[in-house]
């Protein structure tokens, strides 16, 4: 399916014979990210205001809590599928870290692409948490308060919802995750420039793609002209030929290699002798 990424028109109307007009977008606008706002949801409900987005708000003093002390897990859905690498997240009990730990409370990590269909990470595919106990394939258990480390996929995958896992306890405060997480790139942009001359159909076009590579041309002549295409580079294009009226308009596409495209309109008075 072509994107209709830029579309742009401009009507000059000129009186001057031989001047030269140019539209043109400049540089390209930056292009805005396919990803829908983040969203941060729980399977169990919190207490005392404590929201599930407290837990990826990037502040350690703000927490996430249920009374729910057993298995659980906070979601983060990112708004599009991107490169997963791995988490690590920031716990503590009642506030402090102390060296016991979580005991054998047990954690995991779980993605998905759809939303539906789940993958759970496990010892044999990442690293990181070596150093506690893998009792299961995607559990462990005897991780300390604070951070424990980044548990880091051995490959990283494409996801859009990631899930951290863990058995609840009386005072376990869930405060951060930290999730390594690459959203695509943002669709390319075209930006193009038409210059037309008036007193004779001279038009010319150039322009570039945020993607690189060769651009393809399409000329429309409008009412008042009949043109011959003269020129095609990568880069550049060109029509020349006659008004056949007091006016013409030309319009041009150009089109990048992934389907990106922009276009340029305008309108000029034929005026002069006719060439």
């Amino acid at each position: 399916m072509r994107r209709m990424i830029g579309r742009w028109a401009a009507v000059v109307v000129l009186a001057a014979t031989m001047a030269t007009v140019t539209v043109t977008t400049g540089s390209p606008a930056a292009a805005q990210s396919t990803c829908s706002p983040t969203k941060v949801t729980a399977d169990q409900p919190m207490i005392q205001n404590r929201f599930p987005s407290f837990a990826f708000d990037g502040k350690w003093g703000t927490f996430f809590m249920t009374d729910h002390f057993d298995w659980q897990y906070v979601q983060v859905d990112f708004g599009c599928v991107g490169t997963f690498a791995g988490l690590d997240r920031l716990m503590s009990w009642y506030y402090t870290s102390p060296s016991f730990g979580r005991g054998l409370q047990g954690e995991g990590v779980s993605y998905s692409v759809d939303g539906s269909n789940w993958t759970q990470l496990t010892g044999a595919t990442t690293s990181g948490w070596e150093a506690y106990d893998n009792y299961a394939p995607h559990a462990w258990h005897s991780l300390p308060f604070d951070r424990p480390g980044e548990l880091r996929l051995d490959q990283p995958v494409q996801a859009r919802y990631v899930r951290f896992h863990w058995d609840g306890a009386p005072g376990h405060f869930l405060h951060e995750l930290y999730i390594d997480f690459t959203p695509p790139p943002p669709p390319p942009t075209v930006s193009l420039s038409l210059q037309c001359e008036t007193g004779v159909v001279l038009c010319s076009a150039s322009g570039s793609s945020t993607a690189g590579g060769a651009l393809s041309f399409a000329w429309q002549p409008g009412s008042g002209t009949s043109i011959t295409r003269q020129n095609d580079t990568a880069t550049t294009s060109s029509v020349a030929g006659r008004c056949t009226g007091s006016s013409y308009s030309m319009r041009v596409t150009a089109t990048d290699a992934t389907g990106a495209s922009a276009s340029k309109q305008l309108r000029m008075s034929c005026g002069g002798t006719l060439r």
